[in-house]
């Protein structure tokens, strides 16, 4: 909460904390803001320009600081080299950095392999739908079940051929709100008020008082971070059979 809030996304946080707090020179703030004579490709959406007044602060470094920075260090005290499960389709950067780099990068500050690279979000859920329960053999003569965590629950297949995590879509820092905006309820705050009480206390709870703050934050963005039995809501349950 030093650096600020991962909000929107990251490269939007980024955007929004460039403009709060950067040195930028008058060009660059307005390329950040209205873009320039080559289009609108690199600068903040007017939506999310209000943002730049936040009565909270906001940043994409949580990511740099809780993990790239002790992964770094990890490897430089072990002499370890990474192996990243990673796909080039989770973001526009990804895909440009692995078409430059392929699968095994030997270059840069760190030597490192992404044999998951060549890969989509839709291959691995139908690796996972054609695997689940199996046994998978290793060397040595040996095998062990193929599993997945359960908060993901199962992958299944719909009618179009796609496959589908039938629990929870992601499993990175469960307090992040990158992309919480483009959720339908229950989002994942909805969501972890039943699965995880304690967690989903301490996060609403004021940073004054011991917690991180988000339910301000969740407000001024207003994305709904409470369940309709929760605040004593009357929930029906419909019978369409007998619906005229």
């Amino acid at each position: 909460m030093d650096e600020g809030y991962p909000v929107i996304s990251k490269e939007n946080a980024a955007k929004i904390r460039k403009l709060r707090h950067g040195n930028l020179s008058e060009r660059y703030r307005n390329y950040l803001l209205n873009g320039d004579e080559r289009g609108k490709f690199g600068m903040l959406p007017k939506k999310w320009q209000r943002y730049i007044d936040a009565p909270f602060e906001i940043s994409e470094r949580c990511c740099d600081i809780m993990k790239k920075k002790p992964f770094r260090q990890y490897v430089k005290e072990k002499g370890r080299v990474p192996f990243i499960g990673i796909t080039q389709d989770e973001s526009f950067h990804r895909a440009h950095q692995y078409e430059k780099t392929g699968c095994n990068v030997y270059t840069g500050s760190m030597v490192k392999s992404q044999p998951l690279g060549p890969w989509t979000k839709q291959d691995i859920f139908r690796f996972v739908y054609e695997h689940l329960g199996k046994q998978i053999p290793v060397k040595g003569g040996t095998s062990y079940p193929f599993e997945i965590c359960s908060v993901y629950k199962e992958v299944k297949r719909n009618l179009q051929g796609y496959y589908q995590l039938m629990g929870e879509q992601r499993t990175g820092c469960m307090y992040c709100c990158f992309g919480v905006n483009q959720e339908e309820e229950p989002n994942r705050f909805q969501r972890m008020m039943l699965t995880h009480p304690k967690c989903y206390a301490f996060c609403m709870k004021a940073v004054e008082k011991g917690g991180l703050g988000l339910k301000d934050v969740l407000r001024y963005m207003e994305i709904p971070y409470e369940t309709w039995e929760s605040v004593g809501q009357m929930c029906l349950n419909f019978d369409e059979d007998r619906i005229a």
